[in-house]
């Protein structure tokens, strides 16, 4: 039952009472109440409904995820040994960016817990950012939560 729904019998029982009829200073209280009652679960069911469209929304951003992009520093103009290196800061001038472009992973991730559980197209990632860098990657982050967490 609803909070309006609720307060639609309370003042079905304040009718019945026939308190709206009484002058009485507690029927006049028992009505304001009710009429409170009634602004907070009108509140209350708008906010149910902005909340159930803040979590559709969210559901869309996170099934509509097409591409990911990652920048990777692969090239600079000052590029006498040809490791990979990424330039000291004040050569970033100089760096020319890379961009690649990857497949999203189309769901949800933020209740997987094993690095198994995670869509094939997110361990890529994963994996192709550890290339990138050249050092393992050993927590994966799934969600804003303390435990929303894959430990490889």
């Amino acid at each position: 039952m609803t909070i309006s729904e609720k307060v639609a019998y309370l003042k079905g029982l304040a009718d019945g009472m026939e308190l709206d009829k009484e002058d009485s200073k507690e029927s006049k209280l028992i009505g304001k109440i009710i009429d409170i009652l009634e602004d907070v679960g009108l509140s209350v069911e708008d906010l149910e409904s902005e909340v159930e469209d803040l979590g559709d929304a969210l559901d869309v951003l996170s099934e509509d995820v097409e591409d990911l992009e990652t920048l990777v520093y692969d090239d600079w103009e000052d590029d006498e040994d040809d490791d990979d290196v990424l330039p000291f800061p004040t050569e970033l001038g100089f760096a020319a960016p890379v961009i690649e472009y990857w497949e999203g992973w189309g769901c949800d991730i933020s209740g997987t817990r094993r690095w198994e559980d995670l869509p094939e197209a997110a361990r890529r990632y994963v994996r192709r950012i550890e290339e990138a860098v050249g050092c393992p990657i050993a927590y994966v982050s799934v969600g804003a939560e303390r435990d929303s967490i894959i430990l490889r």
